[in-house]
């Protein structure tokens, strides 16, 4: 596989291929809401080789459907993906990213995640469908502050 992709913003129902991918990959996508959550995709032209999603709720944003292909892992597109979608948290001026998984805790710890015990998630996480139906208790749960001294290089 190759690595020359782009990153952009997409609009997730405009693209089908991107929900088959967040389908394939085992994750849950009857909770998207495309008034809250924006999406970057990986592209190589303009087939979607990875995406990943960034819910908003106030100050805070949770980063979630971060899938890459079978074929195109191991390439640097979930850590791109990653990168462009905490830019753009910060962009927002998000004070804190969290991320619910089963599977890529130690992903988002690379990432400078620390896992919090779930009852100290705050109320706009345990309020949202992904926390409080959709992801199984055993799912890590992970916060990121996004302090401006906490800027990564």
């Amino acid at each position: 596989m190759t690595n020359a992709f782009q990153i952009a913003a997409v609009r997730i129902e405009d693209e089908p291929d991107a929900l088959t991918l967040l389908s394939g990959c085992g994750l849950e996508t009857r909770d998207i809401q495309p008034d809250i959550t924006r999406f970057l995709a990986a592209k190589a032209g303009e087939t979607i080789l990875g995406i990943i999603g960034l819910e908003k709720h106030g100050r805070l944003g949770v980063v979630r459907s971060m899938a890459v292909a079978p074929p195109a892992r191991r390439c640097g597109i979930a850590a791109a993906l990653y990168r462009a979608v905490e830019h753009t948290a910060r962009d927002l001026n998000l004070s804190e990213l969290y991320a619910l998984t089963e599977t890529a805790e130690t992903f988002f710890q690379r990432a400078r995640f620390v896992r919090i015990d779930r009852q100290e998630a705050p109320a706009a996480l345990a309020a949202t469908e992904q926390f409080a139906s959709l992801c199984p208790a055993s799912a890590a749960v992970m916060r990121l502050d996004l302090s401006p001294g906490e800027l990564r290089t």
